[in-house]
């Protein structure tokens, strides 16, 4: 029962209207859109009350009381583009709401959290590992390196036998790109070394485990999310974009799907900046062979530094 009351603590919260600035009332009795900085005072003072009920309320409670405020002005929160009501401002609001939590907690944050994640954005025990783990011994490492080199020159390798390689050979593995720095090596230097590292598969791999984060995961949702924002933009500027640009719009639009803004995304840059598409977009035969595949993925490795 206790813990149904503390999950719908925000559905019985109150808004403190006396709390919030005056001049945030003033703006949304007149029906006016907010300014940027009247928005961050009413943020400011809300999530200073909202923390007294919760310290870390969580995106539902958040939105729920966003839902609140815009319900009671919502002519202050909509946004406008061309005439036509594309959001009711909700959304919006609790984004930035959530903004305001995260930066207050990242302030608050333990000493260990902080030393653990502060190198370079990579997990630290991840980025600079102890060189050999448990009972691994250097020799036994570089012979795993070696099988790993005899597994790329085949035509068809043994995928479980070289996950496992991979996964095994991590520590080493960072220690070969730590050392690049050092002893002025290049990327062909660590590619001959990890033939595997030019592999999409296993470069995301070691990306996930150096950072603890899902690169393919987070490019989609990012990209999806930039991609919405750049087509409203040019979307509300339109009249003073070229033929061009609303030509490639045009055919966005028709596609009536937020998938195409995202594919679209391209080809409309390279248009608004008066660019050939052929220059941003290169297309290649699939069936490459084993010498171009490590040319290929060149960038892979340059990435990982």
């Amino acid at each position: 029962m206790r813990a149904q009351e503390q999950q719908s603590w925000y559905e019985a919260y109150s808004i403190p209207w006396e709390k919030l600035p005056k001049d945030f009332l003033q703006s949304c009795e007149r029906k006016e859109k907010l300014t940027s900085k009247v928005r961050r005072k009413m943020i400011s003072a809300l999530m200073i009350d909202i923390e007294k009920k919760c310290e870390n309320p969580k995106r539902a409670a958040l939105r729920c009381i966003a839902e609140k405020i815009v319900r009671r002005y919502p002519d202050s929160f909509k946004v406008v583009l061309d005439g036509e009501v594309v959001s009711d401002g909700i959304n919006s609001l609790m984004l930035q709401m959530e903004s305001k939590k995260d930066n207050e907690l990242r302030g608050k944050a333990s000493k260990r959290s902080y030393e653990d994640k502060n190198t370079y954005g990579c997990i630290k025990s991840m980025y600079m590992p102890e060189f050999l783990e448990g009972s691994e011994q250097e020799d036994s490492l570089e012979a795993k390196r070696q099988m790993l080199h005899d597994e790329f020159q085949k035509t068809d390798y043994d995928k479980k036998t070289v996950d496992q390689l991979m996964e095994e050979t991590y520590a080493m593995q960072r220690h070969d790109i730590l050392a690049m720095k050092e002893e002025d090596e290049t990327a062909d230097w660590l590619l001959d070394r990890w033939p595997f590292l030019a592999e999409e598969k296993y470069f995301l791999q070691h990306y996930t485990k150096l950072t603890g984060k899902d690169p393919t995961t987070s490019f989609v949702q990012t990209f999806a999310a930039k991609s919405k924002l750049i087509y409203t933009f040019l979307r509300a500027h339109r009249k003073g974009l070229s033929q061009q640009v609303q030509a490639v719009m045009d055919q966005i639009k028709d596609k009536k799907n937020e998938k195409a803004i995202s594919k679209g995304l391209v080809h409309l840059i390279a248009a608004y900046f008066k660019e050939e598409g052929s220059d941003l977009v290169r297309c290649f035969d699939v069936s490459i062979n084993l010498s171009y595949r490590v040319h290929f993925n060149y960038i892979w490795a340059i990435y990982i530094l």
